[in-house]
């Protein structure tokens, strides 16, 4: 099976990470080869210090290289029988890339989107049964978790595939309905708002994520998993399932605006709620 992966930044760098070790040719594009060759080369000494540090074999990585293949003309996917979407969360922008798409292949194509309806999405694809939503969670390499969603006109094949193809890479599928959100972010997104609103109300951060913590067993407290995720996606996820569904949970803290506007993103940028 060829497995092709659309972007290659923090998401579809880990989808192909896994595809490749997992045994499956994978072709990765992206439109700007500076970034493929430097994103491969980060890729390639992370992975190398996971082999110095045991949680890799020799085995693995060498089917990493053997397996992975950078492609910089979109039209070189079309052998793929699974092309995977992982560009940036903007509605017109998989909109356009899904057309192009459609314009070479017959096969299954597949969204990474956190958020955006898959129904929607199908509407710029020429055969919408063979479209489904496949959300990896964010570090994909550690994360078992992967949301399945079904669009109205998937077709139950294609659902099949998809799934079997998730376990395949030793992955927990979940299917999710095709609502703002899906599942988890339908369900995270107002934890860590709310968690901002204790903070702006003067509740120290260190107690609300300790409080996470040790109080509901979470691994990481909700303004470090914020810093982690990464605030501008943060505050695109609930001002997207805001506007779709108008709930008032959903409502961005100012304090997120204005950390955003800052340029205090998290992690990615060295602040955020914290200091990296």
């Amino acid at each position: 099976m060829l497995v092709g992966v659309i972007g290659f930044g923090q998401m579809g760098s880990g989808i192909a990470q896994v595809c490749a070790i997992k045994g499956y040719r994978t072709f990765v594009y992206d439109e700007n080869k500076d970034i493929l060759e430097k994103n491969l080369e980060k890729l390639k000494n992370q992975l190398s210090q996971l082999v110095d540090r045991g949680k890799l074999t020799m085995d693995q990585y060498a089917r990493f290289q053997e397996n992975l293949t950078l492609k910089t003309e979109l039209g070189d996917l079309e052998k793929c029988d699974l092309i995977v979407e992982a560009i940036v969360e903007d509605p017109q922008s998989k909109a356009k890339l899904f057309e192009r798409i459609s314009s070479f292949t017959s096969k299954i194509i597949a969204t990474n989107t956190s958020s955006i309806s898959i129904t929607w999405l199908s509407r710029f694809v020429k055969r919408p049964e063979r479209f489904i939503g496949i959300h990896f969670m964010n570090p994909v390499p550690v994360m078992k978790l992967v949301e399945i969603i079904k669009g109205l006109q998937t077709g139950t094949e294609t659902l099949n595939q998809a799934v079997n193809f998730v376990k395949s890479l030793e992955k927990e599928p979940v299917l999710a309905p095709d609502i703002p959100g899906f599942l988890v972010n339908r369900i995270l997104v107002p934890m860590i708002l709310e968690a901002i609103k204790l903070f702006e109300h003067g509740v120290d951060k260190n107690h609300i994520d300790q409080a996470m913590k040790l109080g509901a067993n979470h691994p990481m407290g909700p303004l470090e998993l914020a810093d982690f995720v990464g605030l501008d996606t943060l505050l695109y996820l609930a001002d997207y399932i805001h506007s779709e569904t108008r709930d008032p949970k959903f409502i961005a803290p100012n304090t997120l605006r204005r950390y955003v506007d800052a340029g205090w993103l998290g992690r990615k940028t060295g602040r955020g709620f914290y200091d990296y």
